[in-house]
């Protein structure tokens, strides 16, 4: 057995020794931990410092963009109230000087006989020719002065909207940055805060202060990294220059004007919009005018869809460029898709006429005869407060040509679409009936004996002229009359807005419209309503075929 011998007693000195040793360790780790902490608030404070600059840019820049939007608004309105002025006044003066033949001083001499004057049929004719070319000399590159104007009203328009996108990145820049202060105002709190506190409470504290520093430097670089999103001058120029070629008929000019735009700077959405829309028009001149789809060919569609699937990818939520989208996808006859876009579309506004009615004839081609009634209601009341106005006629129209479209493309339900198109007409004239308040409107069948008849419905040089029979209608009741076109041989009907008629039976010296067409109309179809019930309809001969 081992004998062990009990420790030595060290003695009171040799404690104090000892406990002293042990205190000035711990004052020394308290001491290094105090220096961290200090270094560590430091660096935090530097941290905030920075992410402050960062927030007091983004505000500035905010501001300048803010006054810089305000200043490009200004000039947009100026330029697009110039534009219209010229062009009003340039149509003025083309009109004139296609009258000037009427004119008395330029009349022939026979009808100048009651006042005694006798002209020289010859000389006549010649000043009428000299002064036709002094006018012409006048009004010389007027076309594109106001194409100029035009072009510069819509750059203005493009560039404040390029300004605005700007601004409102920089306001979401600057907000960022003040959350990210705010919470890192947290993680300095929970840092120093371990200050006063034992050693055993503060890695509850320490450890989340330090990793929300570290999350919100991570944070503020990421804010920082984001681009700013600016537009190329000679992107907005080409842009702005495509809008006015397609919004004048020159669908060739604009994909030219819209190539350069894309070519400028390719994540430009209202060029990639514009380059789907001009490439859509160039086989569908007056799709924009009239709803007329007179080419549907993937040759044609597809290019154009994928621009403008790559203009929504850009665009994002943008209503403009949604409906685009859509309208490929009605040509194309791809239900389904345009069904999704404009629903997205009236995501963003839900109170858009045309989008609830395109959604209607969408339904009605999917062969859904609830949903199509019900979108159309939703129609209804906005409708019922443009009653009257051009904006109302041109909504019906588009409805009724999409309605023929889509018996077109979708026979099979031909007769739902024929029961929404007597509907609408029913909602039109109720609309209307405070005009015919003795109408009473959609209260029975159309009189028995109600008829209409062509007597003269022609186009020439960009003018319609019409000429109606209507018998069997009463005093008081209220008809409609619509008349369609056949822009292409085979091709749908196309109710166009200023060939709609609602009132008494029109006077006997008929109507001249001038509707300029790109595809000039082969056949008409007319169809009469008498109190918003449909009661004759009639077919007439139109012109050579251009489409």
């Amino acid at each position: 057995m081992v004998d062990v011998e009990p420790p030595e007693d060290q003695g009171p000195a040799a404690r104090a020794s000892e406990e002293a040793e042990e205190f000035e360790t711990e004052r020394a780790t308290e001491e290094r931990y105090r220096w961290g902490v200090g270094i560590t608030l430091a660096l935090l404070a530097l941290l905030g410092a920075w992410i402050a600059l960062l927030a007091t840019d983004a505000a500035t820049n905010e501001s300048n963009t803010t006054r810089e939007a305000t200043r490009l608004g200004a000039e947009a309105q100026t330029a697009e109230v110039v534009a219209q002025g010229a062009e009003a006044g340039i149509e003025q003066i083309l009109a004139e000087v296609a009258q000037l033949g009427s004119r008395p001083g330029f009349q022939v001499a026979s009808t100048l006989e009651s006042q005694g004057i006798e002209l020289d049929p010859e000389s006549e004719a010649e000043r009428l020719a000299q002064a036709q070319a002094q006018l012409e000399a006048a009004t010389a590159g007027a076309t594109d002065r106001r194409t100029a104007t035009r072009e510069q009203a819509a750059g203005a328009s493009l560039e404040q909207t390029a300004v605005v996108a700007e601004r409102v990145t920089w306001n979401a820049r600057a907000s960022q940055y003040e959350t990210v202060l705010t919470v890192l105002a947290v993680a300095v709190f929970l840092v120093g805060f371990t200050m006063v506190v034992s050693r055993g409470l503060r890695p509850p504290f320490v450890v989340p202060g330090t990793v929300l520093a570290v999350v919100c430097f991570g944070w503020a670089l990421q804010i920082h990294a984001k681009p700013i999103p600016r537009v190329a001058p000679e992107a907005i120029e080409a842009t702005a220059a495509g809008q006015v070629a397609t919004d004048e008929g020159r669908p060739e000019d604009a994909v030219v004007d819209f190539t350069r735009a894309v070519d400028a700077q390719g994540d430009y959405a209202a060029a990639r919009r514009g380059l789907g829309v001009a490439i859509l028009t160039t086989g569908n001149p007056d799709l924009l005018r009239t709803w007329a789809i007179t080419d549907d060919s993937p040759a044609l569609t597809d290019p154009a869809t994928a621009e403008l699937e790559e203009a929504v990818e850009l665009a994002g939520d943008d209503a403009v460029t949604l409906t685009a989208a859509a309208i490929a996808a009605v040509v194309r006859s791809d239900w389904a898709d345009a069904a999704g876009l404009i629903e997205d579309a009236l995501a963003e506004n839900e109170r858009a006429p045309g989008l609830l009615l395109s959604r209607s004839a969408v339904a009605v081609a999917e062969g859904d005869g609830d949903l199509a009634r019900s979108w159309l209601d939703r129609a209804v009341p906005e409708l019922t407060e443009l009653a009257g106005t051009d904006t109302d006629r041109a909504l019906a129209a588009q409805y009724l040509t999409l309605l023929e479209w889509v018996t077109r493309q979708a026979p099979e339900h031909a007769a739902l679409a024929g029961e929404l198109r007597d509907q609408a007409i029913l909602f039109i004239a109720r609309a209307r009936e405070a005009a015919t308040p003795q109408a009473d409107i959609g209260s029975g069948a159309a009189p028995a004996g109600a008829t209409i008849a062509v007597e003269t419905l022609e186009y020439r040089d960009d003018t319609t002229t019409a000429r109606f029979a209507v018998s069997g209608v009463a005093s008081g009741q209220q008809v409609i009359i619509a008349v369609y076109e056949r822009p292409s041989p085979g091709g749908p009907w196309v109710q166009a807005p200023e060939l709609f008629y609602v009132g008494e039976v029109p006077p006997g010296e008929g109507f001249t419209f001038r509707t300029p067409r790109a595809c000039h109309p082969l056949e008409y179809r007319v169809d009469l309503y008498v109190d918003g019930v449909a009661a004759d309809s009639t077919t007439s001969p139109g012109t050579v075929a251009t489409c």
